[in-house]
């Protein structure tokens, strides 16, 4: 583990594949597992150059809240919203 872990995480690094879609936004993703919830703590993002990095900390997450459509909207960096659709 390293010092800067979120205490009690299992830390896992994925590396997109060559030719898949993420293979051109990311040079490699690092998440962190709370292993009491099998949820994500931390997921860091390195762009494909290796010089910027993005990191969310995810806190108080709770499963199944049954939130309705209308509050289950996400902004993205431009304040664009994106809803997400039932499948």
């Amino acid at each position: 583990a390293g010092k800067n872990d979120p205490p009690g995480t299992i830390p896992a690094r994925l590396v997109p594949k060559e030719g898949t879609q993420f293979q051109p936004k990311f040079k490699q993703i690092d998440v962190w597992i709370d292993p009491a919830s099998r949820m994500p703590t931390r997921i860091e993002t390195i762009d494909p150059n290796g010089v910027a990095t993005r990191t969310t900390e995810l806190k108080n997450i709770r499963v199944n809240t049954k939130l309705t459509d209308k509050e289950l909207v996400v902004k993205d960096e431009k304040g664009k919203v994106d809803e997400f659709k039932k499948k």
